[in-house]
């Protein structure tokens, strides 16, 4: 492949890359945005977890010193 070749490549292979992130940005594709989410949601739902753990612990205590 000459060097004419290759430059061309290259050119071809950014502008379809812009393309595809003009895409993204249309459709509103916010990847940061969708991570933020997605972590706050796992955070919220890990401090779920953690009440039913610590009900299930204190009833498990309390029905050990029942006996």
């Amino acid at each position: 492949m000459c060097e004419q070749d290759k430059a061309k490549e290259v050119e071809y292979q950014q502008k379809a890359m812009e393309h595809d992130m003009s895409d993204a940005a249309k459709v509103g594709f916010q990847p940061v945005e969708f991570l933020k989410k997605a972590f706050n949601d796992i955070k919220e739902s890990a401090k779920a977890q953690h009440e039913v753990d610590k009900a299930n612990f204190a009833a498990a205590k309390a029905e050990s010193k029942a006996r």
